[in-house]
């Protein structure tokens, strides 16, 4: 089973079979700069695509720790540390106990199943160590990779929100998924453990 672990390299915040979770350090602003700039990543990105610096980067992330009560990881490989994509629960709601899933897996890590690693720690870490109610996400329609992450996971598709980004001149829907602390019990916990042992 998954469990915090240290080794003498870098302190992992949560491990899966695959990838750790860790904190964001100053160096990791450059690569997410990169993958955020590189189109195949970005064409789907909620905020749409804007080029970025590393401090662009830098002032985002703080800013969504101020004002959404964000925790925010990188998720790197067990084997060589190498950063995967970064991750985190965000627009934490105390007093509904609810939050926002954001994740990001770097192209050439796709198809890896890193993506559904990464969704697996989040909902257990969401759930088992931060007491969620509820936890929540969103993507766009054509996002065919996370949407098949979302259903294997057992979340639960709530809602779309009809045309709400706009990409090369055409409008798309964003669909709504969630699960509550009561679906994870019962049936998404053994599943999202089976992900990460």
């Amino acid at each position: 089973m998954s469990k915090l672990k240290e080794n003498k390299k870098r302190s992992h915040f949560f491990s899966g079979k695959l990838s750790y979770l860790r904190g964001i350090e100053p160096d990791d602003y450059n690569q997410i700069a990169e993958w955020v700039n590189d189109p195949k990543f970005n064409e789907f990105l909620y905020q749409g695509w804007k080029p970025v610096d590393a401090q662009m980067v830098q002032e985002q992330f703080e800013e969504e720790r101020q004002k959404e009560g964000a925790i925010q990881f990188a998720q790197c490989l067990i084997s060589t540390d190498e950063m995967l994509g970064w991750c985190g629960l965000y627009k934490w709601e105390k007093i509904a106990h609810s939050s926002e899933i954001r994740s990001f897996v770097g192209p050439q890590h796709w198809g890896g199943g890193y993506g559904t690693e990464q969704h697996a720690m989040l909902v257990k870490i969401g759930f088992d160590r931060y007491n969620m109610n509820r936890i929540w996400l969103g993507t766009h329609q054509d996002n065919k990779g996370i949407l098949r992450i979302y259903e294997k996971l057992g979340f639960t598709k709530e809602g779309v929100l009809r045309q709400e980004q706009f990409r090369r001149g055409k409008y798309f829907d964003a669909y709504r998924y969630a699960i509550l602390k009561q679906e994870y019990n019962e049936k998404v916990k053994k599943l999202c453990e089976s992900c990460l042992i």
